[in-house]
């Protein structure tokens, strides 16, 4: 299988809807996120728990706390994408639902045999800020979308 570039990933926001598995992610209504410049990491990690034993003087590691951190977007600001306009109204929403995130990556290979479909990779959200990036005269007005990312990411491929 190749290696893709990023052209072509495409992220889109859900409803608050409660979903736990791909069939109910599939079944929300998305509306996607225009003019996306840049996404930042995602993916779980685990806060590490150290312990010394005094008498053989090791450390040992182990996995504690998960943590689905932040997703971060950087996007062209578009007063009239309504997938920047449900981030924003996302972000003004005090409840306590998340939102459903959708997010299609371009890592599949269709000239692989058998084809190899790309991923889709689905998680729960709060957008928990929505910041206008300064700038100069010749750079486009930008940005800064951040969620926390709140419960498992749920893979599936894009067939």
């Amino acid at each position: 299988m190749a290696v893709n570039t990023s052209l072509g990933i495409r992220i889109y926001i859900g409803t608050t809807t409660v979903a736990t598995d791909a069939s109910e992610y599939e079944a929300d209504t998305y509306t996607e996120v225009g003019e996306v410049e840049n996404h930042g990491e995602f993916g779980d990690s685990f806060n590490p728990v150290t312990f010394t034993d005094l008498k053989s003087g090791r450390a040992r590691g182990f996995k504690g706390t998960v943590d689905g951190g932040n997703f971060d977007l950087t996007v062209g600001l578009d007063k009239g994408d309504t997938g920047q306009a449900a981030l924003l109204a996302a972000k003004n929403d005090k409840g306590s639902g998340d939102y459903n995130i959708k997010v299609e990556l371009t890592d599949g290979d269709a000239n692989a045999s058998p084809v190899v479909e790309s991923t889709v990779v689905y998680f729960p959200a709060k957008v928990m800020s929505y910041r206008y990036q300064g700038n100069n005269a010749d750079g486009i007005p930008r940005v800064l979308i951040s969620l926390y990312v709140n419960g498992d990411l749920v893979e599936v491929d894009a067939a």
